[in-house]
């Protein structure tokens, strides 16, 4: 075997072993990835619907949802299996009101109904 393969073969050996680590590591941390994706959509949710407020809104009492939420994700509210098709329907519409880069009041309810629905017990 040529010196030119044998390089080959190591840099190989070296993909396929940081392929698999990257898939023991994602597995092993899919809960706090899964959080942390959530957590950042959730910021850029909060800042867009922040900038186009849609009138009859006040900016204290959205703060006051996102944080309720966000605090609702950090305790663990995405392990809980019963909260799951609450927290794809929050997702779906996330997406739905994301389309247009505006959020016009029937989404905002929308999206702050879901939150709700998550923080509660």
């Amino acid at each position: 075997m040529g010196t030119g393969c044998k390089v080959l073969l190591i840099i190989g050996v070296i993909l396929v072993a940081i392929v698999v680590v990257g898939i023991i590591l994602s597995y092993a941390y899919c809960d706090k990835i899964s959080n942390a994706l959530i957590e950042n959509s959730t910021n850029t949710i909060e800042l867009q619907v922040l900038k186009d407020l849609p009138e009859g809104y006040k900016v204290d009492d959205i703060k006051a949802a996102f944080k309720d939420f966000k605090d609702a994700l950090k305790s663990g509210a995405l392990k809980d299996k019963l909260k799951a098709p609450k927290i794809q329907a929050f997702a779906i519409d996330i997406q739905n009101a994301m389309k247009d880069r505006k959020i016009d009041k029937e989404e905002l309810d929308k999206i702050l109904e879901s939150m709700k629905e998550i923080v509660s017990k």
